[in-house]
């Protein structure tokens, strides 16, 4: 038959082979019935349509009225180029599908060396679309959202043009798809598995979005070619496969990726291969990298402030090498940039839960960023035992890990804890290859000072803290090489302390020589940490330096000895707290020479009194008392 025309007046069931050689026109359904009906059933029922398929609404009725497809319909080409096209009524929505809760239909798209189309204002669902491989070289999407189960391109294009496509099912074939910065692409569905293959053709490698949402067991997706997203990749269930091919975000601004519901930090949807962000220098904020391997989101958050000089970031989640140079006895990283921390804590091994790769076109030219490693699936992390590290990239050494200028919070800080999610460094200022490295200590009870004086015949050891962790004791130990020490005692810790704790330690008469001294930090768990060392010279103690009286009422005299004439020394008071009350520069002759030292304006209690030598820098300190009146 040439033409085929159908109304609401002529149900057509088709349960055989029929053909229409030329365009199938369906119009003016409203409701009730389907005007045509590929019904399976008898064999394989297929519609020929050898030109195109026009379907006219003329009213408002449902989708079913117009062609309901359980079997096969093919559209070959027409006689007349340009007719082998599935052109669409105004109505919202065209069915070619059953009724079924699942559809089970297929749309074949055959003409011989002709672009066909999906025209129409109307959406189109679909069970499922193919493009036959021996002959429609492209299919031209012209619908507002085409959704279909399972797409299968044959040698050809399916071009997207400014629409949305939404894939339930599968995609297949050896074709590609044909995007444009405005086409919109929309991978969901309850199936699981895999959903194929997305391959773009040469010169069309780019999405306006793409939204992975793929739920069920195991849902991924793999992709074929590489793909810019110049809009917003939305990431919410499955994992999307790069191969060596890589996912390109062209939105320039901290939210051009986003995690789609339930996708808490990236843990549900993620990118197994490889990632690039574009970035406009001075950019300010928080950009995403969601990536991972086969079982593990493992996310990677930057936050610029105010970076500049690049262009882009590539990155990856990678496998911690191991072997060779790369072993955790070839570590030397300590961590010093804990704030106002300036003692050793050294790292002891690299956790093996994997490294990310941040890898900008250029080194920054200015500006810092700070670093959050989310590490999903990591095993073996303590709280406060764990930070940042880094090499260059291509280093094969685990000598070459080190924090490189960036500090951690202090106490139970962001980033310092298991239950955090999270690794946090701050203020870096290079990219390079990031991993998690560990300590054998809390990384570390935060020992702000640790300061040493002569007062008399004794030395003071004097030690703030401004923040404590699992703290148990601290021990004081004495050397008189600066290498073999010997514990003088010990000083309980406050144990858990996120304010600051003041400690002190009296050494009973030192011998007159350099003594040294250094403090063990001591964790509840028995790890320990060891602090920088300081000295005290005493080696000078047997001058003759005379208070008298002490206590006293209204003044000291101190009597002391000059070495030589004019000889150039400070007077200095200062109280328990070091808050300084007076201090004066004095030339002294050689001999005896007495110094009253007035306290009238004093309140009564404890002081200290130094005499500083401004040559050598000697500084001999005495404790004095000064009494109130009855």
């Amino acid at each position: 038959m040439k033409k085929l025309y159908s109304t609401i007046l002529l149900l057509i069931f088709l349960s055989l082979n029929i053909h229409a050689q030329d365009l199938l026109n369906i119009v003016g359904a409203t409701s009730g019935q389907p005007t045509v009906y590929v019904q399976s059933g008898l064999g394989s029922p297929t519609l020929y349509v050898q030109g195109g398929i026009h379907i006219y609404s003329g009213g408002t009725g449902f989708q079913e009225d117009y062609l309901r497809n359980d079997g096969e319909i093919w559209i070959a080409k027409d006689l007349t180029a340009g007719q082998s096209d599935l052109t669409l009524g105004v109505t919202p929505i065209t069915l070619f599908s059953s009724a079924a809760a699942i559809p089970s239909g297929k749309i074949i798209f055959a003409a011989d060396n002709e672009i066909q189309g999906i025209y129409g204002g109307a959406d189109a669902i679909f069970f499922d679309v193919e493009t036959n491989n021996t002959f429609s070289p492209t299919i031209d999407n012209g619908c507002n959202d085409v959704i279909t189960n399972n797409l299968n391109i044959g040698g050809s294009y399916f071009k997207m043009n400014a629409n949305l496509i939404s894939l339930y099912g599968t995609i297949s074939g050896a074709g590609t798809l044909y995007g444009s910065s405005t086409s919109n692409l929309f991978l969901s569905g309850a199936a699981g598995g895999s959903v194929g293959t997305l391959t773009f053709a040469p010169g069309a490698l780019q999405l306006g979005t793409l939204t992975v949402a793929r739920y069920g067991a195991s849902p991924s997706v793999t992709l074929g070619s590489d793909i810019t997203i110049n809009n917003i990749l939305t990431l919410t269930s499955g994992i999307v496969n790069t191969g060596l091919n890589k996912i390109i975000i062209g939105n320039t601004a901290p939210g051009g990726i986003i995690s789609g519901g339930g996708n808490t930090n990236y843990t549900t949807c993620w990118i197994d291969g490889n990632l690039r962000r574009q970035f406009i220098s001075g950019t300010s904020g928080t950009f995403d990298f969601p990536v991972g391997n086969s079982s593990f989101g493992n996310l990677a958050q930057v936050i610029s402030n105010g970076l500049s000089g690049m262009s882009y970031f590539d990155s990856k989640f990678q496998v911690l090498a191991t072997g060779g140079s790369n072993i955790n006895s070839n570590i030397t990283a300590y961590e010093t940039g804990l704030p106002a921390t300036p003692y050793h804590t050294f790292y002891t091994s690299m956790n093996p839960g994997g490294s990310w790769i941040i890898e900008p076109d250029i080194q920054p030219a200015s500006g810092n960023y700070d670093i959050q490693l989310y590490f999903n699936g990591f095993t073996g992390l303590s709280d406060y035992k764990f930070g940042e590290l880094k090499r260059p990239f291509g280093s094969t050494t685990y000598a070459d890990f080190k924090p490189y200028g960036g500090t951690l919070n202090s106490g139970a800080g962001l980033g310092r804890l298991v239950s955090d999610g999270y690794a946090l460094r701050m203020g870096l200022t290079t990219f390079s290859e990031f991993a998690i490295g560990q300590s054998g200590v809390g990384l570390p009870i935060e020992l702000t000072s640790f300061t040493g004086k002569n007062i008399g015949t004794s030395n003071i050891l004097y030690w703030s803290t401004s923040s404590e962790i699992n703290s148990d004791y601290f021990s004081v130990e004495h050397s008189f090489d600066a290498i073999n020490f010997e514990e003088l005692g010990t000083q309980k810790a406050a144990g858990a302390s996120l304010t600051e704790k003041n400690y002190n330690f009296n050494h009973v008469s030192p011998a007159s020589t350099i003594n040294y001294y250094r403090l063990k930090s001591f964790d509840k768990d028995g790890s320990f940490s060891n602090s920088n060392i300081i000295a005290i010279d005493n080696s000078n103690n047997n001058s003759s330096v005379i208070i008298y009286p002490n206590p006293a009422l209204d003044f000291w005299n101190i009597q002391f000895s000059g070495s030589q004439l004019n000889q150039s020394l400070v007077i200095q008071l200062t109280d328990v707290l070091g808050k300084e009350f007076f201090k004066q520069k004095i030339i002294i002759k050689e001999g005896t020479n007495n110094y009253i030292l007035n306290s009238n304006n004093l309140s009564a209690g404890t002081y200290f009194v130094s005499i500083i030598d401004n040559d050598s820098g000697k500084n001999q300190t005495y404790k004095i008392i000064k009494v109130g009146k009855d």
